[in-house]
């Protein structure tokens, strides 16, 4: 079995599942009550109805999305060492890299599927609500959603590899999503910008640079999808290079790859029972 073969597998076993289906009305949710909740139809002149509706899609989503995901996620490897099904998942032969990957890759497969399912829906309730639908628009919200929910699948299943052991792992995915979504956004928690001010200001005895303060709140996956979907809608961009929306997806592909890189390294060098 390849990683290929464990790919296929995963998403086959998760279709057996209710995982898909949940998933999937999560994002319906996410993209029909923006859509359904705003008053009035769009013209030529004025896209003030649609473009409510997608900025709302992006900031539901930018809440609601890692949590689903995370869910969908979380024991992708930790449930194959618990159950003690990982001796056969890794004596087919398999090597503990074509296990991680395979799951990676199985999990963002289901995901996608999802995302483009609910967003086809959504797109016939944009045409139903509001006469018509940005197309362009609309297609790059939905290609930035499909790579925000392969981060997110990301961290899951490295978080999984990392944690070991499903309780371990639930932990880990409900502390990264209170750190990373909620702590990051709410006020007077992390507070990422004044973090980065004091540093810059107290500890480098520099002069304020608000652009900095922005750049720190970005480091996020949340609010890097969220600055990234923000600056396709307003179109063009006079900020600071690194706050336009194509310097958030080089954010989002750092958290990507490092988490279930660290994963990898964590679930390689693991003993396992046998």
């Amino acid at each position: 079995m390849s990683l290929v073969a464990i790919a296929r597998k995963e998403v086959l076993d998760l279709g057996r599942s209710k995982t898909p289906w949940a998933l999937a009305a999560v994002v319906t949710l996410v993209v029909a009550v923006p859509v359904l909740t705003q008053s009035g139809g769009a013209s030529r002149t004025d896209l003030a109805p649609v473009e409510r509706a997608l900025t709302s899609v992006v900031t539901l989503g930018s809440l609601l999305l890692p949590l689903a995901l995370l869910v969908a996620s979380y024991d992708a490897v930790a449930d194959e060492v618990d159950s003690g099904s990982v001796t056969y998942l890794l004596g087919l032969p398999n090597t503990r890299f074509a296990a991680v990957a395979g799951k990676l890759v199985g999990r963002t497969v289901v995901a996608s599927l999802g995302v483009v399912a609910a967003f086809g829906v959504g797109g016939l309730l944009f045409v139903v609500q509001f006469g018509g639908l940005p197309v362009v628009t609309y297609l790059a919200i939905l290609a930035l959603t499909l790579y925000f929910a392969a981060t997110w699948t990301a961290i899951g299943v490295g978080i999984s590899a990392l944690a070991g052991t499903r309780t371990r792992a639930l932990a880990c995915a409900l502390g990264a999503y209170l750190t990373l979504v909620l702590g990051w956004i709410l006020p007077l928690v992390l507070r990422p910008r004044a973090a980065a001010a004091y540093l810059v200001e107290s500890l480098l005895g520099l002069g304020a640079r608000p652009e900095l303060y922005d750049f720190a709140f970005r480091l996020s996956p949340t609010t890097a999808y969220a600055s990234a979907a923000n600056g396709v809608l307003s179109g063009g961009e006079t900020t600071p290079f690194f706050l336009r929306a194509g310097f958030m997806l080089p954010i989002l592909l750092g958290w990507l790859v490092a988490p279930v890189a660290l994963g990898y390294l964590r679930f390689r060098d693991a003993e396992l029972a046998s």
